[in-house]
């Protein structure tokens, strides 16, 4: 065989060899970028899924801060019932005072007076039975203006209670929102990088081709 068939022989096999070089490459770098952009394609799912659970946990949140905002509406007007029912019980007191000091100031001038002041006895019996039904009446009321006191700070403790269990959950919830934020991203970064990957094998292999 002439030197010249021998050299095209070699460079016949060279190019064979280098043709299934590409072949096989191209092959191997189309099936990893098909592999990357799968990956991609599932992170990216991941990040859509997690967004929406920080959405989710988002709407929790505006609608426990309604239901915060609506306790504290409760609670500022109970207190306000609550000052209101003290003022009361001060005016209470002091016109039963008031009524007590004018009767006994003097020991038992009151009842004398009541006695004197009397035509007879059906009008005593009556002056004595109003006097003790005006007493009678204030101490009622001033009984239950007191109860009134005690059940609405009974209200205002349960109030605030509730409160601070509606605080607690929100911030429970933010702290799940910001670890889905945090996944989210994670994810979302992973599928950039990912495709990017893909991109650079895809063009590689085009100026491979080339």
């Amino acid at each position: 065989m002439s030197k010249t068939g021998h050299l095209r022989k070699i460079s016949l096999v060279l190019s064979i060899i280098i043709i299934f070089s590409l072949v096989i490459g191209s092959t191997i770098n189309a099936t990893t970028e098909a592999s990357k952009r799968s990956e991609a394609k599932q992170a990216g799912q991941k990040a859509d899924e997690f967004y929406q659970k920080v959405g989710e946990a988002e709407a929790k949140i505006r609608t426990i801060t309604e239901e915060i905002n609506n306790k504290q509406a409760e609670i500022n007007s109970t207190k306000a019932n609550i000052e209101k029912t003290k003022q009361d019980i001060d005016k209470q007191n002091d016109a039963l005072n008031n009524r007590l000091s004018v009767m006994y100031k003097t020991g038992s001038i009151g009842i004398i007076e009541v006695i004197l002041s009397s035509s007879d006895i059906n009008e005593l019996l009556t002056n004595i039975s109003m006097v003790q039904r005006i007493l009678s009446n204030d101490k009622k009321v001033l009984k239950e203006l007191k109860k009134k006191r005690k059940d609405l700070e009974k209200l205002q403790d349960e109030l605030s209670k509730q409160e601070e269990n509606l605080k607690k959950s929100q911030e429970e919830i933010q702290s799940i929102r910001n670890q889905y934020k945090a996944d989210a991203e994670e994810y979302k970064r992973q599928e950039q990088q990912l495709l990017e990957e893909a991109n650079n094998i895809a063009a590689e292999t085009a100026r491979a081709q080339a």
